[in-house]
């Protein structure tokens, strides 16, 4: 059933594409390479996450490196590094620690904000770099999901206002294998992506 409506909804947005192309529209391109180089300026600086964990514990997360590989087929692989603290009453429970997550999702196009962000977020693989098993064990299963939900709450990839003047313009987005499409309005378009 989830293979069909993956096809479907690839080739309701592949029509999109072509009808919008043929009706004044035009694609922006923006490549996996953009996509990345630009993520790598952005997290020059990390990232700060809060998570709440039970019996008042709460994690601080700090992402310092995200990637996306673009699937194709509307899919995208997110590979996510940084470190984290735990604190109980605003005291440090434990060191930093390294964790690593990859998930499979999707991109969304906010307008106003002329951004992307992650949508649709499912963990594939969450590791925490520790050898305190009384650490491990229980945040392993508990964390890679507050940080798949808590990444969707983050701005992925932020254009400027010349790469998109217009985010009204946007009329589709489309995720290929090594690329991403915006169906712009060529009447309210730029022509090339800077």
């Amino acid at each position: 059933m989830f293979q069909s409506a993956k096809y479907w909804l690839r080739a309701v947005l592949l029509s999109l594409l072509m009808v919008g192309c043929s009706h004044g529209a035009t694609p922006l391109r923006v490549t996996e390479q953009q996509l990345n180089e630009r993520l790598e300026a952005q997290y020059r600086e990390p990232r700060l996450l809060n998570l709440q964990l039970a019996l008042g514990a709460s994690a601080q997360l700090y992402v310092t490196g995200v990637t996306l590989d673009l699937l194709g087929d509307g899919e995208v692989l997110y590979r996510v590094a940084g470190d984290f603290d735990v604190e109980f009453g605003g005291t440090a429970l434990t060191e930093p620690v390294l964790f690593s997550l990859e998930a499979r999702g999707t991109l969304g196009l906010v307008p106003d904000e002329r951004a992307l962000y992650p949508l649709q977020v499912a963990v594939e693989r969450f590791s925490i770099e520790t050898d305190m098993a009384a650490v491990h064990l229980p945040l392993q299963e508990v964390m890679g999901e507050r940080v798949a939900v808590a990444l969707e709450e983050l701005a992925i990839y932020e254009f400027s206002e010349q790469q998109l003047p217009h985010p009204e313009a946007v009329l589709a987005l489309a995720i290929d294998s090594g690329a991403l499409q915006l169906l712009l309005d060529q009447s309210k378009a730029p022509q090339s992506f800077e």
